[in-house]
């Protein structure tokens, strides 16, 4: 997410003909090119033939598949979703909301934030509302996109970090800021920021958000800032795949048509192989067109070959998936909401991010029946969401959160 996402309006249009049947039926695909899924094996053919993939993040897999076995299928959609909503304090509507859309997680903004005392009680409020305990997420990149403000370690921005080149003094101040922001309830920072930079006009330069445009460098800084959090119990989330250091479009409103070279895509993967190697426990996908790869109307975030042909089987990444917030223009305005999410689900992301304002009961309510009416004759989606719910409780669990027995 940017540092200031707007809210949507609650009901979205649902984008005629935009079911998928089948999770790799791409809504509409080009030839290959020197962006297609042969590039992606050649060019991914060190990480795809790793000798030591990725662990899945948590452990005590029997006790979680008990839990998801008693689970009802909108338990499991909750668990699924990531919101927000507005204020210091839970209104008892947004309680209510809490307790029975059951959501995985809370991305915490600025305007959920007056002092560290009062965000720690907001925290403790939330985690109440749920049988499951939550994922409460913030972006806390550092530089200008800092939501707590006062009361932890105030980091520079990635382009600061870039220009030191100090992977001890990013561990460092990222450990000191982890340990603050845990005891504030907060379980899973939206960072580090892997994309690399390399068009100095790109959005991600222009605010300083990466570390800069040496790949190598950003892998070595961005793996720093993985181990501190993870090492100090708050979940990372590697972002975004792929190309906002390239593009200057602002995937708020528009979608960013991304072309790169095979040498430009391997240049803006390697930081995240280098994240996967370090076992970081979330990746967020962004909304982005790669017209070689996901065809020129599908977005990363919601293309089966990106999603689960890239990161799952060519990065061999086993933690869990996160869409950008689909409250974005680029993907609410094409396809709504409810569809867009659907979509998500089908191309093997986990986490449903609809966060950059107060989330509607008609938003969540339009969400999960869209997917429960498209899961009818089409077991393949029940399977998704199973995955995807063990996913998200096996990294709670890591995370010391107390999973309930059913």
């Amino acid at each position: 997410m940017r540092p200031h996402s707007p809210a949507t309006s609650g009901r979205s249009w649902t984008a005629p003909g935009a079911v998928l049947t089948h999770p790799t039926t791409p809504v509409r695909t080009l030839s290959v090119g020197i962006l297609g899924l042969t590039l992606l094996a050649g060019c991914l053919g060190a990480a795809s033939h790793s000798k030591h993939p990725p662990r899945v993040a948590g452990s005590g897999s029997g006790s979680i598949a008990a839990l998801v076995h008693h689970m009802t299928l909108r338990q499991k959609l909750g668990q699924m979703l990531m919101i927000s909503f507005s204020g210091t304090s839970l209104s008892n509507q947004e309680a209510k909301l809490l307790r029975h859309f059951h959501p995985g997680g809370i991305t915490i903004f600025g305007d959920n934030f007056a002092s560290p005392s009062q965000l720690k009680a907001l925290d403790g409020s939330i985690q109440r509302q749920g049988h499951i305990p939550l994922f409460i997420s913030v972006d806390q990149e550092g530089g200008e996109v800092i939501r707590i403000t006062r009361g932890v370690k105030q980091l520079p921005s990635e382009s600061y970090y870039g220009q030191l080149n100090n992977a001890g003094r990013v561990y460092s101040d990222c450990s000191t800021e982890a340990t603050q922001i845990r005891k504030l309830g907060i379980n899973m920072n939206l960072a580090p920021v892997l994309d690399v930079a390399s068009n100095p006009n790109s959005i991600m330069a222009q605010e300083r958000r990466s570390f800069g445009p040496n790949a190598n460098i950003d892998a070595s800084l961005g793996t720093a800032e993985i181990r501190a959090y993870q090492h100090h119990g708050v979940a990372a989330t590697a972002k975004h795949v792929l190309g906002l250091g390239v593009t200057s479009v602002n995937p708020e409103t528009q979608l960013p048509t991304i072309r790169l070279s095979k040498a430009g895509l391997q240049n803006q993967l390697l930081p995240f192989r280098k994240a996967v190697s370090a076992h970081v426990d979330s990746i967020m996908v962004t909304h982005v067109l790669l017209p070689g790869i996901t065809g020129a109307h599908t977005p990363a975030s919601l293309s089966y070959k990106v999603v689960t042909g890239l990161l799952r089987d060519q990065l061999h990444f086993g933690g869990v998936l996160m869409t950008d917030s689909l409250t974005m223009g680029s993907v609410s305005g094409h396809f709504g909401i409810a569809t867009a999410s659907l979509m998500a689900l089908q191309a093997g992301e986990d986490v449903l991010l609809i966060a950059g304002g107060p989330v509607t009961w008609a938003t969540a309510n339009d969400v999960e029946n869209r997917i429960i009416q498209a899961s009818k004759g089409h077991p393949h989606i029940l399977g998704r969401v199973n995955a995807s719910v063990t996913r998200i409780l096996k990294l709670k669990k890591k995370l010391g959160l107390h999973l309930p027995t059913r």
